[in-house]
């Protein structure tokens, strides 16, 4: 951890370091984009049916997808798309746009502006599964290696869907969402999960603070899990994290 300056190569290492403490499944998820302001949108033509996009927000989180076209669109067609959308929508938080483009499209059914309509046409499959949230993990054996034997159907079937949400990170992202509604630590073990086949695991998560937005660190492992030297765990690594973004990487003392 002492060594990651960028945001990124400090959630990158974070999993890494938490697993190794915890001797769990770890991760950290980084704020998400959703409230963060639109700053830009750019178009790169790939082919003749493929785009390429880059959202940019004002707090600097850049994504990018590739989206398909009905029809061959040539570069000024692209600019003009882009800078129709960059200036009728800059400064509002990404939700809103989403909610904007789509009211604008139902309206622009009456209207016969084609370069706005094709404008909130890219802009509609662009922000549609437009992931905002990076989310790292670490440690995925280790729920392997806590699993006996003993272990009935139902905690297998727990392991499975919290494997097949790993592999798809938006179902982990959601879930993890749907437990962060205020600052500080999260613990929801067994039953209390709202998804029923991950009712044989628990999950301990604390937010951070990046100075701006907040995200959250945190482990996943079996109910019979050391909750004491877990929760340390997690709030060891949530108040260094929180102090390395609040610093610019560097160590308080």
């Amino acid at each position: 951890l002492r060594q990651a300056s960028a945001v990124g190569n400090l959630l990158h290492n974070v999993p890494h370091e938490l697993s190794r403490a915890s001797h769990h499944l770890s991760f950290a998820m980084a704020p998400s984009g959703e409230g963060s302001a639109f700053k830009q949108i750019n178009f790169v033509p790939l082919d003749r049916q493929r785009v390429l996009v880059v959202v940019v927000s004002a707090s600097g989180h850049v994504s990018h997808k590739v989206i398909s076209v009905s029809e061959a669109l040539r570069p000024v067609d692209l600019t003009q798309a882009a800078n129709y959308l960059n200036q009728e929508f800059a400064g509002l938080p990404l939700y809103e746009v989403r909610r904007a483009i789509v009211e604008q499209l139902e309206s622009e059914r009456t209207l016969c502006n084609v370069l706005r309509a094709r404008a909130l046409q890219l802009a509609r499959n662009t922000f549609e599964n437009l992931s905002e949230t990076s989310l790292f993990v670490q440690g995925t054996s280790l729920l392997l290696d806590n699993a006996t034997d003993d272990d009935d159907s139902s905690s297998m079937s727990s392991l499975s869907t919290l494997f097949e949400m790993i592999e798809e990170k938006d179902r982990l992202v959601r879930l993890l969402n749907g437990y962060i509604d205020d600052p500080g630590m999260i613990i929801i073990i067994g039953t209390e999960h709202r998804t029923e086949n991950l009712q044989n695991l628990s999950l301990i998560a604390s937010t951070y603070f990046d100075g701006n937005q907040i995200g959250c660190v945190g482990i996943i492992g079996p109910r019979r899990m050391r909750y004491d030297r877990s929760i340390a765990a997690v709030e060891g690594v949530s108040r260094t994290v929180s102090r390395l973004l609040g610093t610019g990487g560097s160590w308080a003392n």
